[in-house]
């Protein structure tokens, strides 16, 4: 195949540019261009590879996914990221070298993405958006710093759930207004999420069998009285299927009268009491799985 590599040198520890070169040659592929730029997807337009690879976490594949939104080329993901929610969401694991030699005979899977419309403007997501415990958490680890969180002891993902079962301890309901295909859901909430996929943050699994591909978003919300349940969610340890959130299937959103809100892991505030509209875009992109 002809493949043009996107690389998250930030990922991925000791694997090499060089290294990761090897790996995809090794596995048969002709590695037509190199990019360390995302902006620079359209060079590997110009060429006709056969796949974009985008070898990193998950902020470098949503780039890669907004770049690529609509057009033909599929996107292969070597997951070097710490949390990779989105590989895990479409099942995609597995060492580079495996993930490689199996390009070939893999299917070309069509990916739901989201769109949503605010202050800001326009935005398209492939993990979610949302308000309450993720944006503040969000906030509260950029203070923090991400190299502080990696070295702290277990890990990024631990420290980092640690953070967020914090950031839960003190967070109050805030009256929202709410409205899911039509429907009216106003109320006071910790935690408001719409995804695309099972996870968001650090492998926090709110929507379990959730599927980015079946046209649907996931609407999870959590008041007062379902506090403990997420806090639940954040013990590595429990079972997410185990544990029950408010939840629905849904294609159109609107979450009114806040103030800042995620929108995968980038940070939107408003001055004023804002509303964001969200909806379904189907099929917006294809990865390799």
């Amino acid at each position: 195949m002809r493949v043009a590599l996107i690389h998250n040198r930030g990922a991925g520890g000791s694997l090499t540019p060089k290294k990761l070169h090897s790996v995809i040659e090794a596995a048969g592929h002709e590695l037509v261009r190199a990019l360390e730029k995302v902006s620079d997807l359209d060079l590997a337009a110009e060429d006709e590879v056969d796949v974009v690879a985008v070898a990193g976490g998950d902020g470098t594949v949503r780039s890669a996914v907004r770049a690529l939104a609509g057009k033909r080329v599929p996107i292969a993901i070597l997951p070097l990221g710490t949390a990779n929610n989105i590989a895990v969401g479409l099942g995609i694991e597995g060492s580079p070298r495996r993930l490689a030699r199996r390009w070939p005979e893999a299917r070309r899977v069509p990916v739901d993405l989201g769109g949503v419309r605010g202050p800001w403007g326009q935005s398209r997501f492939i993990e979610g958006v949302g308000f309450g415990l993720v944006p503040e958490s969000i906030l509260a680890a950029k203070e923090v710093g991400k190299r502080r969180l990696a070295r702290s002891a277990g890990g990024a993902i631990r420290s980092a759930r640690r953070l967020y079962r914090r950031i839960l301890s003190r967070l109050e309901p805030v009256p929202l207004s709410l409205t899911a295909d039509g429907e009216k859901l106003d109320g006071e909430y910790l935690l408001i999420q719409v995804l695309n996929i099972p996870s968001v943050g650090p492998n926090l699994r709110l929507a379990p069998d959730s599927s980015p591909s079946d046209g649907f978003l996931d609407l999870v919300t959590a008041g007062e009285k379902d506090r403990d349940a997420v806090r639940v969610l954040l013990d590595k340890r429990s079972r997410p299927e185990d544990v029950e959130l408010p939840r629905r299937r849904v294609r159109e959103v609107e979450i009114g009268d806040w103030r800042t809100i995620h929108v995968d892991d980038e940070l939107q505030s408003s001055e004023a009491k804002s509303l964001a509209s969200i909806a379904i875009e189907p099929a917006g992109v294809e990865f390799l799985v």
